[in-house]
């Protein structure tokens, strides 16, 4: 699974537009059927007393009017797949601890539910890595 993430605007200091772009590894560089996945995101930061909130809200296909300089609509033949998502992160501070609770809705079809499982999973993995370093290491 490869993840391109991509700023298309910044709103203000707390507000961005983002697209993400999911497929497997090998269809992000090269021209394929094999359909990826996209959402144009607003990320949202809010913060509330001892927590702060990222919120992530996938936009209807077609509400904002990007014009893509990475992907030439001519010749590429991929298939895409338009997601319309809502994920929260929410970081509170428990005294000298950080307690971290991730939520969300996204739509999903029975063949994809198992897809976007995995994603988590994954997404937490690579959060918990970034922050805590490897649980195990080589000596």
């Amino acid at each position: 699974m490869n993840v391109r993430c991509r700023l298309v605007q910044r709103v203000d200091g707390d507000n961005v537009l983002f697209c993400y772009d999911h497929a497997a590894s090998c269809v992000l560089s090269e021209k394929t059927d094999i359909p990826s996945v996209s959402t144009m995101a607003l990320v949202t930061r809010v913060s509330t007393g001892a927590s702060h909130l990222i919120i992530t809200r996938g936009l209807r296909h077609g509400s904002v009017e990007v014009q893509d300089l990475l992907r030439s609509t001519t010749t590429d033949r991929r298939r895409e797949i338009w997601l319309e998502t809502l994920t929260w992160i929410q970081f509170e501070q428990l005294g000298q601890d950080c307690k971290v609770t991730i939520g969300g809705i996204t739509p999903a079809l029975r063949q994809s539910s198992y897809f976007w499982m995995i994603e988590c999973v994954q997404l937490a993995l690579r959060w918990e890595m970034a922050v805590l370093g490897p649980r195990f290491r080589a000596t």
